[in-house]
């Protein structure tokens, strides 16, 4: 394990040093990084419910605010009651319910900064339970936290999201190993 969090930690320095002068592109809509997330946990033969995939749309999006200081997709997410959703994409999987999805797409990110985040997120929480996600992203002053009220659902804003990850992620991931 310690092992595999040096690597992410390795890749996410290569990806913030080197993203840099990588050409930006217009940000894609959700569904395209979900699809790749769905492949790498399929290639990885790694479970993925639909309730983790959207906790790791989540935190790709974060990652690549936070990184690139541009959104991964354009999608909304808002605040539900298990966390972050991609509303978009969270329905079209929703007929799994809690079972893992087990699918296979032909599907690339074009864009080489959201590609690179997409694989850190998805190795870097690959073995970290759905729900122990749900707690990560409910925990007080998160931007899910202050949007959420019972039962009322809202849009979780991209500058809450950016400030958030920069604040907590980016130290945790950079300096975890260093």
């Amino acid at each position: 394990m310690k092992n595999s969090r040096f690597y992410c930690w390795y890749q996410l320095q290569y990806i913030y040093w080197y993203g840099c002068v990588l050409k930006e592109e217009k940000a894609m809509e959700a569904m395209e990084v979900a699809k790749y997330i769905i492949n790498l946990y399929y290639e990885m033969n790694q479970p993925l419910s639909n309730l983790k995939l959207q906790k790791l749309l989540y935190f790709v999006q974060g990652a690549s605010l936070a990184i690139f200081n541009k959104p991964a997709f354009e999608d909304d997410i808002e605040a539900w009651q298990y966390g972050p959703v991609v509303p978009n994409v969270y329905f079209p999987y929703s007929l799994y319910g809690p079972l893992d999805i087990k699918v296979q797409y032909d599907n690339i990110i074009s864009d080489e900064q959201i590609e690179k985040v997409t694989r850190f997120i998805s190795f870097y929480y690959r073995d970290v339970d759905p729900f122990t996600l749900v707690n990560e992203t409910h925990k007080n002053g998160s931007p899910w936290s202050n949007v959420y009220h019972i039962h009322k659902k809202g849009v979780i804003s991209t500058n809450a999201i950016s400030s958030y990850f920069k604040e907590y992620y980016l130290k945790e991931w950079f300096e975890e190993h260093v």
